[in-house]
């Protein structure tokens, strides 16, 4: 069967929805998880533990009219989009909020990774570097970082200014 898209859960709950976006394998209650990618079992993904999506869709362009949404909630995805690609994205939710509607949005911190960068912990040191460029080991493209966001810059962004 196949899993409904975003538009029509919207339509179907006569509410603004809250979405969890880039779910992986991590269901959030009384929200509409959301992935791009199905989890395949054929192909090792170490970064995350299958996916369990309620529907698939691009974050990047969610297919949703203004007004339409109360709450996003992202963990660590706004790092596998180049700069100006999250900035566009971050515009888009702005225009599916309804008003006082927010997003909360957990990613590494660039000034944060840069100290660990210098920690005397060796595996302290290994976890920044994974901040900087994600998961290079397991071939799977859209698993790789293309931007570490420092808190003032992606607090700028998302406010639009």
């Amino acid at each position: 069967m196949e899993s409904p898209s975003l538009n029509e859960l919207y339509t179907d709950s006569k509410t603004p929805l809250k979405l969890h976006l880039g779910c992986g394998g991590i269901a959030w209650k009384d929200f509409v998880n959301v992935d791009l990618f199905p989890f395949d079992p054929e192909k090792p993904d170490s970064s995350r533990s299958g996916c369990i999506a309620d529907c698939y869709a691009d974050m990047r362009s969610l297919k949703l009219p203004p007004n339409s949404v109360s709450e996003i909630f992202t963990s660590h995805t706004l790092e596998h989009f180049v700069k100006w690609e999250a900035i566009d994205m971050l515009s888009h939710w702005r225009e599916l909020l309804v008003p006082g509607g927010f997003v909360t949005i957990e990613t590494p911190d660039f000034v944060r990774c840069l100290f660990w960068l210098l920690h005397p912990l060796r595996s302290r040191r290994r976890l920044a570097r994974n901040m900087f460029y994600g998961n290079q080991w397991d071939k799977i493209d859209f698993e790789t970082h293309r931007y570490v966001w420092s808190s003032r810059e992606l607090k700028r962004s998302l406010l639009g200014v």
